[in-house]
Protein backbone atom coordinates (compact mmCIF):
# COMPACT_ATOMS: atom_id res chain seq x y z
CA UNK A 1 0.00 0.00 0.00
CA UNK A 2 2.85 2.41 0.83
CA UNK A 3 4.46 1.77 -2.57
CA UNK A 4 1.18 2.61 -4.30
CA UNK A 5 0.93 5.92 -2.43
CA UNK A 6 4.53 6.81 -3.28
CA UNK A 7 4.01 5.97 -6.96
CA UNK A 8 0.81 8.04 -7.05
CA UNK A 9 2.58 11.00 -5.44
CA UNK A 10 5.44 10.75 -7.92
CA UNK A 11 3.06 10.66 -10.89
CA UNK A 12 1.08 13.56 -9.50
CA UNK A 13 4.25 15.63 -9.12
CA UNK A 14 5.10 15.02 -12.78
CA UNK A 15 1.78 16.27 -14.12
CA UNK A 16 0.96 18.98 -11.59
CA UNK A 17 1.57 22.67 -12.15
CA UNK A 18 1.64 25.88 -10.15
CA UNK A 19 0.81 29.50 -10.89
CA UNK A 20 2.45 32.55 -9.39
CA UNK A 21 1.81 36.30 -9.61
CA UNK A 22 5.15 38.11 -9.26
CA UNK A 23 4.33 41.78 -9.62
CA UNK A 24 1.31 43.98 -10.07
CA UNK A 25 2.15 47.56 -11.02
CA UNK A 26 -0.50 50.25 -10.76
CA UNK A 27 0.03 53.74 -12.13
CA UNK A 28 -1.74 56.86 -10.91
CA UNK A 29 -5.18 57.36 -12.41
CA UNK A 30 -5.74 60.77 -10.85
CA UNK A 31 -4.96 62.42 -14.21
CA UNK A 32 -7.85 60.56 -15.81
CA UNK A 33 -10.53 62.82 -14.41
CA UNK A 34 -14.12 62.43 -15.59
CA UNK A 35 -13.38 62.45 -19.29
CA UNK A 36 -16.15 61.04 -21.47
CA UNK A 37 -13.64 60.23 -24.21
CA UNK A 38 -11.96 57.38 -22.36
CA UNK A 39 -11.88 53.76 -23.38
CA UNK A 40 -10.54 50.74 -21.46
CA UNK A 41 -7.88 48.89 -23.48
CA UNK A 42 -6.17 45.58 -22.73
CA UNK A 43 -3.27 43.53 -24.06
CA UNK A 44 -1.53 40.27 -23.24
CA UNK A 45 1.69 38.55 -24.23
CA UNK A 46 3.62 35.53 -23.05
CA UNK A 47 6.95 33.79 -23.19
CA UNK A 48 7.35 30.01 -23.25
CA UNK A 49 10.41 28.58 -21.50
CA UNK A 50 11.40 24.92 -21.94
CA UNK A 51 14.48 23.56 -20.20
CA UNK A 52 15.52 27.16 -19.36
CA UNK A 53 15.48 28.23 -23.03
CA UNK A 54 13.13 31.12 -23.80
CA UNK A 55 11.42 31.58 -27.14
CA UNK A 56 10.31 35.23 -26.94
CA UNK A 57 12.36 37.72 -24.97
CA UNK A 58 10.38 40.72 -26.21
CA UNK A 59 6.97 39.79 -24.83
CA UNK A 60 6.59 42.78 -22.48
CA UNK A 61 7.40 45.21 -25.30
CA UNK A 62 4.89 43.42 -27.54
CA UNK A 63 2.12 43.86 -24.94
CA UNK A 64 2.86 47.59 -24.60
CA UNK A 65 3.03 48.05 -28.38
CA UNK A 66 -0.40 46.44 -28.64
CA UNK A 67 -1.73 49.00 -26.14
CA UNK A 68 -0.21 51.77 -28.26
CA UNK A 69 -1.86 50.38 -31.42
CA UNK A 70 -5.23 50.42 -29.66
CA UNK A 71 -4.75 54.08 -28.70
CA UNK A 72 -3.22 55.74 -31.77
CA UNK A 73 -5.03 59.08 -31.47
CA UNK A 74 -5.05 59.33 -27.71
CA UNK A 75 -3.00 59.18 -24.56
CA UNK A 76 -2.49 56.04 -22.47
CA UNK A 77 -3.13 56.64 -18.76
CA UNK A 78 -3.84 54.50 -15.71
CA UNK A 79 -1.72 51.54 -16.81
CA UNK A 80 -1.96 48.37 -14.66
CA UNK A 81 0.52 45.59 -15.40
CA UNK A 82 0.44 42.05 -14.02
CA UNK A 83 3.44 39.70 -14.31
CA UNK A 84 2.79 36.01 -13.63
CA UNK A 85 4.22 32.56 -14.31
CA UNK A 86 2.56 29.20 -14.90
CA UNK A 87 4.87 26.27 -14.14
CA UNK A 88 4.78 22.87 -15.82
CA UNK A 89 7.08 19.90 -16.08
CA UNK A 90 10.56 21.31 -16.98
CA UNK A 91 8.81 24.27 -18.56
CA UNK A 92 6.95 27.42 -17.63
CA UNK A 93 5.14 30.31 -19.26
CA UNK A 94 5.82 33.92 -18.27
CA UNK A 95 2.78 36.12 -18.86
CA UNK A 96 2.14 39.84 -18.82
CA UNK A 97 -1.32 41.44 -18.87
CA UNK A 98 -1.73 45.18 -19.29
CA UNK A 99 -4.83 47.32 -18.87
CA UNK A 100 -5.08 51.05 -19.31
CA UNK A 101 -7.36 53.86 -20.45
CA UNK A 102 -7.10 55.56 -23.80
CA UNK A 103 -8.08 59.22 -23.38
CA UNK A 104 -8.76 61.34 -26.47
Amino acid sequence: MNKLIIICLMLFSLISCTHSVHNYHVSAERFLGKSKNKKRIKSEAQQAVVFWMADNTNYVNEAFEELQRKCRKGRIVGNNTRFSTSHGFFSWTNKVKMQAYCVR
